[in-house]
């Protein structure tokens, strides 16, 4: 699968995440399939869309995707922000350094992936 296209949501049932590619219907259902599995459109695949992440197509220090509302931390002074369009929101007042930037694309060889933000309303 072409990581820039892929999605990450919570399933309706279970409420476990699943990542592939996003469908939105014209009956307004909205699914995330996964071709090496299936491409049925059911409950089993049937997403609450509040919960849907885009992929942003790069990955952390240790190659895990990143995607919209991620938590990660800058390992080198372990700030931690979560993603939103490719750009870090860092968390409670932190100050950064002038040369940790904000930009995804800049600093995502010094951040890890730690969780997501839609699991940590309390954030």
């Amino acid at each position: 699968m072409d990581a820039k296209y892929l999605c990450r949501a919570k399933l309706k049932k279970g409420e476990r995440w699943t990542i592939g590619y996003y469908i939105h219907t014209s009956d307004g259902g909205d699914y995330i399939v996964n071709p090496d599995k299936s491409l049925q459109l059911d409950e089993s695949n049937a997403i609450d869309i509040n919960t849907l992440c885009r992929c942003t197509g790069l990955v952390d220090k240790y190659s895990t995707l990143i995607f919209e509302n991620d938590l990660c931390t800058y390992l080198s002074c372990g700030a931690v922000g979560y993603i939103k369009n490719c750009d870090i929101v860092w968390l409670n007042g932190a100050i950064i350094k002038e040369q940790i930037s904000q930009a995804l694309t800049t600093c995502c060889d010094e951040l890890e992936v730690l969780d997501n933000i839609i699991d940590h309303p309390e954030i």
